[in-house]
């Protein structure tokens, strides 16, 4: 069957603003509130709108079992405005009709239709193509960044894949199994070490002790550790034939503001202003089908051999921080024995905007007063999610995140100063 593009949507439900006038219909009768203003332009759609585009008809992937691989290009969009919060504002004209006991002042309210002056303030609206009803939202972050996100993450995938069903390199074991050997014998002399800092009640000394002991247990022990793990695991795989998934993610956030001025009804000027919080998220596949063996399972793959000289390189780990080498370097080698079955990628934004009305003045102060003042705020939340099929091609980048935001980074860097000042 032919490829071809499906549209699908999901329509908001559209709201409605309008006016109350509290007057009196001849001077004689009692005054009450009563629909003054409800036309357009004061008609303001709230509520989702959802749409979604993919291709169909691709011919069939193969597949493990009785699942099957989803690996079209597809699009979905959902925008939601909420009708928002705020009070209602309330004027009062200045000169009063009628006379004598009939005597009053016009007054002029929103009505309560459910939209509120932050729904009114907040310039937030939909955008749909009126050839596919595609809904539009322009461009919701920076295209530069994200660019850059994407090609991380397939650099990312490209690097970790082929190395025969294990992320462990154990070459890089075998050649530093003499520092391996020694480090673990030191390691209860080291608990000793720290232990007579404390009862000494040294800081500096206490530092340079923990601060060894750790790496040695970070770097040390937790790799052999994971070494045995993956060999145990190894000899329990089931060999053959297999397919493999390969994942790599990344997640960043933007956030701005702007400042908004418009109009509610003529007799506001409303001052707000829009905070934008936008959460970018992406993730990156390679499934392959190969033939698992016991070597390659226990880490010992082609790949892994000729990666090897980078991970041996001193402080290769610590350059890694800062420049993606060992990835890069890694998805340039060649993924011996593999066959692609399906790659590709997938953006998902969530934008959540936050409209707030912080100041607001009357158009026409020498006719009216004001009894209460408008104030309100309302959020829009936008969603779009799209999958891409195949990966860029990898590139040598800094990285995008340097992650000293995370506790065993910070660790992992304090530590390694610690024992260079000491040196």
């Amino acid at each position: 069957m032919p490829s071809r593009l499906r549209l699908r949507d999901k329509r908001y439900d559209p709201g409605t603003v309008g006016y109350e006038q509290w007057s009196k219909a001849v001077c004689s009768g009692s005054a009450a509130w009563a629909s003054y203003y409800t036309s357009s332009p004061n008609t303001w759609l709230c509520g989702e709108y959802t749409s979604m585009n993919d291709v169909t008809g691709n011919p069939p992937l193969p597949s493990k079992g009785a699942a099957g691989f989803v690996n079209n290009p597809m699009t979905i969009i959902s925008q939601s405005i909420d009708v928002g919060t705020g009070i209602d504002w309330n004027t009062k004209v200045k000169v009063p009709d009628c006379s004598g006991a009939d005597l009053y002042n016009r007054q002029y309210r929103r009505s309560a239709h459910g939209i509120t002056v932050g729904r009114q303030g907040s310039g937030f609206g939909y955008a749909v193509n009126p050839l596919d009803g595609k809904l539009v939202t322009g461009v919701l972050c920076d295209p530069d960044l994200l660019v850059k996100a994407i090609q991380y993450v397939s650099t990312e995938v490209l690097d970790k894949r082929g190395r025969g069903g294990s992320q462990s390199n154990l070459y890089e074991s075998i050649a530093e199994v003499d520092k391996t050997l020694a480090l673990l014998s030191s390691y209860v002399d080291s608990f000793k070490k720290l232990y007579k800092s404390i009862k000494r009640k040294d800081p500096r000394a206490f530092t340079e002790n923990a601060s060894a002991l750790y790496l040695m247990t970070r770097y040390g022990l937790m790799p052999t550790i994971s070494d045995i793990q993956n060999i145990l695991r190894a000899l329990d795989a089931k060999l053959g034939l297999a397919l493999e998934t390969t994942r790599a993610k990344y997640e960043y956030t933007e956030s701005s503001q702007y400042n908004r001025t418009s109009t509610d009804g003529g007799a506001f000027t409303l001052n707000g202003v829009v905070h934008v919080d936008t959460n970018i998220t992406v993730r990156g596949w390679s499934t392959d089908q190969y033939e698992r063996t016991l070597a390659g399972a226990s880490g010992l793959s082609g790949k892994n051999l000729l990666t090897v000289p980078w991970e041996l390189t001193k402080f290769s780990f610590v350059a890694d921080w800062f420049v993606n080498i060992g990835s890069y370097l890694g998805s340039m080698v060649p993924s011996f024995g593999l066959t692609q079955v399906v790659s590709g990628f997938t953006v998902e934004i969530v934008q959540i905007s936050q409209y707030d009305v912080i100041s607001s003045s009357l158009i026409a102060p020498a006719t009216f007063d004001v009894i209460t003042p408008p104030s309100g705020g309302c959020t829009q939340s936008i969603r779009s999610k799209s999958r891409f099929v195949g990966l860029r091609a990898p590139t040598l980048m800094v990285q995008p995140n340097f992650k000293f935001d995370r506790l065993l980074r910070c660790l992992d860097a304090l530590s390694l100063a610690s024992q260079q000042v000491r040196r």
